[in-house]
Order: structure tokens, then C-alpha cells, then sequence
């Protein structure tokens, strides 16, 4: 049977088509087209003004070389992206194991098509632009090919690293706290990161020795992949479900302490850190960090406030919208034992509470390092921080009444991508809770000032403090409501 690169792309095109869930993948893809739009245009104009801002900034350096000293910046930016949305999954392939083709043949096609993944168009189209306007202004064409092309490599390479740690949650984290580290220290960073800068301004010099040590080890790494690829192409073959638990068990002992409260927390701590889904949860409330310090140190956003709020609403709220959002649907494979069980709503919307409140206080405490920025933006961080840990809580968990498909919580699954657990309501929502606190500061500061929108934003956090035990009782009882409604949609959806 012949089978080509054109049949490999029709099948997954009618996959797409003719999926149950087709209506909520368009919407969902939709928004992506459009927040990956936005995401280009970003990085084009970056492309195109690097130059300039080099030239602004360091009128007596060679402007290429001085750029090539932060390839550093694009290398790590490039890496926590790619982390977060390329992934080696095993559903992509098993439908093809029914085919007549050889195994190589379509993982040579599973690799061909990284090179139509977002992130590489995105960050490639940086490298196209940055090479264009060099060119344009004078410096070496052959050199600057060289130069490109062993960037567009080492994202390949990238690529390739985030399918073979197969999510690793220790390096998705780690992954943003370099970023942060990096360019918080951006005057010293450089100095750090010189043998990688060097690395490539001899390839751009045409010294083929370190073009050969790159595209050795490149193809060293490629060829590993499609062995490890290889071993995985078995319908019964191993898939990674989570990880032992036992080095937290400190933390989640401790919280045995406080009753019934203290055992769903233990609950929904083993959850976060047994799952596939619940540590990308993790993974993508750093991304918010890292997305915070590109805004604060990218001279595009130097005056636009509207970025500096947002960012600062965002920045503690990564973990309350992206978990706080889906209860009770992380606990839909066991809901219907959990509610045979007589607990109160109170008690289980309590621990969901406390466990969303830590979220805020630790996020803030990871944002000190914004200090670095100075005091007016981490007073901002601070405020909406308040607000997102006093009202924003009961917002979030009034969204989860809305959400009834269930999670599996071991499936793998883009942080920009999918469809699984989407709610056009929810979706709204959303939307509503970032512009009730925007609109509060903007509103008040075109009134009064600035620290008089901080300060009522603030208030209204330490009002919502004041008044939990209404709220949650208020919450307790539309989610009883529900409860029997809840309990049969995700025994529907599961069969």
C-alpha cells in the first residue's frame, strides 16, 4: 500500500472533522488561531526591531554580535513554549498501527509534522525576520544563514527534548524559573550565558567545526527519539500514568490535622501530584510567571498599562482559573462514590477554598522577584493578589457548577490546545472575571488615582475575606442542587 506525507495529513484532517466534539474543537480552535496570531505578530515586531533597539541601546557594538549576546533569551523563551505544547502522544499514532505501513515510515511523518507545529512557525518567522533585516542592512548573507539555520535546528532539537522527557514535571517547571532568572539578571545574564552565545557567532563566522558539533549531536538526539519512538509503537505499549508521591508526604500529612477540610486537601494534593493533567496545571501557572516577566522587561510594554494590569490580574491567578475552574470535575471518576459518602457541600467547597487561597499566597511570594521592576508594579501585583485570594475564589468555584465533562486525568494534553472540559460558558465567565478587576482599576483611576484603585481593589479582596462563611454557604447549596445533575452527565460522558 502506498501511503504518503498527503495521506498522513488527510487522515488526521478527517479525524478532526468527524469528531463527536466537533463544534467545541472549532470554537476552541478558533481562539487559538487567533491568540497564536497575536503571538506572531508579537514576535515578527520583535524581529524587526531588534535591529533598531541594539543599534538605540548599544550605538558602539557590532549590532549583530550584541543580538547574538541574548540568543540566550530566544533559546529559553523557545524551549518553555515548545515544553508546554509539543509532546510525544501515543493516541496520534495508534490509529495508524491498523494500516498497512511500516512503523518507520509513519514515525518519519509524526516527525516531519513538528515542522507545521505553531510554536516552530512562531519562532522560526523570528529567525527569518532577524536574518531579513540584518541582511538588508549590510552584514553577510552566508554567514547569516549559517546562523539561522543552526537556530531552526535547535529548535528541532527542543522539540525533540520535550517528547523525550515526556512532560517531565520537574524540567516544565524549572523550565520558566530560568526565564525569570535570566531576565531578571538580564545585566549579568549575558556573562552567564557566553559560551552560548559564542557557540553560535562561530557558526555565523563560518568555523564548520561547531556547525559539525551541532548537527553530530543533533542527529545523536534525533535518531535516540525514533528508537524510544520505535519501542512505544505496540497498541498495549507503556504509557506513563504519574509518579510516587512519597516525597511529599510531609505536606500532605500535615494536612490531616485540620478534620474533614484537612482530608480533602490531603485528596486533592494527592491528585495534583499523581496526574498527568493536574501537574500540567502547575506547569502552565509558572507559564503565567514567565509570560509576567517578558511583559515587565519587553520595552514594547514600558508604557502600556493596560498589558501591566492585565498581566498583574493574571499573574497570581494562574492555578485559581486553571484548577479552581474545573471543580468538581477533577473528581468526576469517583464523584458518585464521594457523594454516597454524606459529606457536606461546606466541607468539600471549604478545602477547595484553602487549597486555591495557597495557591494566591505562594504565586505572590514567587512575584518578589518583580521587585526588581520597582515598587508601583509589584503594589499592583499585590492588590489584584489580594483580590484573586478574596473575591475571585467565589467566582471560580461558581464556574465549576457550569463544567459537567468529566476529566481523565491521565491524558496528555496541550496546554493550548484540545477541547476536553471547554464551556462556552465558562469561557465568558472568564472573560467577565479578568474585566470586573480591569475595569474597577480603570474606572476608579480616570476618577480619582491610582492608589485609590489599588486600595478599593484591595478592600474588595479583604470584604471577600470577611465574608466566606456566606459565600461558601451560598455556593454549598447551588452546588447541592446540582449534585444529582452532575452525578449522571459524568456517568454518561464516561461510557
Amino acid at each position: 500500500m502506498s501511503f504518503s506525507y498527503t495521506n498522513y495529513l488527510g487522515l488526521k484532517f478527517k479525524s478532526f472533522w468527524r469528531s463527536k466534539n466537533l463544534n467545541k474543537k472549532l470554537f476552541v480552535k478558533l481562539l487559538l488561531f487567533f491568540g497564536y496570531l497575536f503571538l506572531l505578530l508579537e514576535v515578527v515586531g520583535l524581529g524587526l526591531a531588534a535591529y533598531f533597539l541594539i543599534k538605540e541601546t548599544f550605538p558602539d557594538a557590532d549590532y549583530f554580535e550584541k543580538l547574538n549576546d541574548y540568543v540566550y533569551i530566544f533559546l529559553l523563551v523557545s524551549f518553555s513554549f515548545i515544553f508546554m505544547i509539543n509532546y510525544f502522544k501515543p493516541e496520534d499514532i495508534k490509529p495508524f498501527m491498523l494500516l498497512p505501513v511500516s512503523k518507520k515510515r509513519i514515525l518519519a511523518f509524526y516527525l516531519l509534522n513538528t515542522l507545521l507545529s505553531p510554536a516552530f512557525i512562531i519562532f522560526g518567522l523570528w529567525i527569518v525576520t532577524v536574518v531579513t533585516v540584518y541582511a538588508l542592512w549590510g552584514y553577510p548573507l552566508a554567514g547569516l544563514l549559517r546562523w539561522g539555520a543552526a537556530l531552526f535546528f535547535s529548535l528541532f532539537l527542543i522539540n525533540v527534548f520535550a517528547w523525550m522527557s515526556e512532560r517531565s514535571t520537574f524540567v516544565g517547571m524549572l523550565a520558566p524559573v530560568v526565564m525569570i532568572g535570566a531576565m531578571a539578571t538580564i545585566e549579568k545574564a549575558p556573562h552567564w550565558f557566553k559560551p552560548v552565545s559564542k557557540f553560535y557567532f562561530a557558526i555565523y563566522q563560518g568555523q564548520y567545526l561547531f556547525s559539525g558539533i551541532l548537527l553530530v549531536l543533533g542527529l545523536s538526539v534525533i535518531y535516540l527519539l525514533y528508537r524510544n519512538l520505535l519501542r512505544k509503537f505496540y497498541l498495549d505499549g507503556k504509557i506513563k500514568t504519574g509518579t510516587a508521591t512519597h516525597r511529599w508526604s510531609g505536606l500532605i500529612d500535615f494536612a490531616a490535622k485540620y478534620g474533614i477540610t484537612g482530608a480533602f486537601i490531603q485528596n486533592d494534593l494527592r491528585l495534583i501530584l499523581r496526574n498527568t493533567r493536574t501537574k500540567m496545571v502547575l506547569q502552565s501557572s509558572l507559564f503565567f510567571i514567565l509570560f509576567a516577566a517578558f511583559v515587565f522587561f519587553s520595552p514594547y510594554y514600558k508604557n502600556n498599562t493596560f498589558m501591566f494590569v492585565f498581566t498583574a490580574v493574571m499573574l497570581t491567578a494562574g492555578f485559581l482559573m486553571n484548577f479552581g475552574s474545573f471543580v468538581p470535575a477533577w473528581d468526576s471518576a469517583y464523584f458518585k462514590l464521594l457523594m454516597s459518602q454524606g459529606i457536606r457541600y461546606r466541607d468539600y467547597l471549604e478545602a477547595k477554598w484553602w487549597l486555591l487561597f495557597v495557591s494566591v499566597i505562594v504565586l505572590t511570594v514567587l512575584s518578589l522577584p518583580f521587585l526588581y521592576f520597582g515598587p508601583e508594579i509589584f503594589k499592583m501585583i499585590l492588590a489584584f493578589a489580594v483580590f484573586n485570594a478574596g473575591m475571585n475564589i467565589y467566582f471560580i468555584l461558581f464556574t465549576g457548577l457550569l463544567n459537567t465533562t468529566p476529566i481523565r486525568l491521565n491524558e496528555k494534553v496541550s496546554a493550548f490546545s484540545g477541547g476536553q472540559s471547554f464551556n462556552g460558558k465558562i469561557f465568558i465567565l472568564t472573560l467577565i472575571r479578568l474585566a470586573l478587576p480591569m475595569g474597577l482599576y480603570f474606572g476608579l483611576k480616570a476618577l480619582w488615582n491610582e492608589n485609590v484603585a489599588l486600595s478599593v481593589i484591595a478592600l474588595t479582596g479583604l470584604a471577600g475575606f470577611a465574608l466566606k462563611g456566606l459565600f461558601i454557604e451560598y455556593l454549598a447549596g447551588l452546588y447541592n442542587k446540582r449534585k444529582y445533575m452532575m452525578i449522571e452527565s459524568y456517568a454518561s460522558q464516561e461510557e
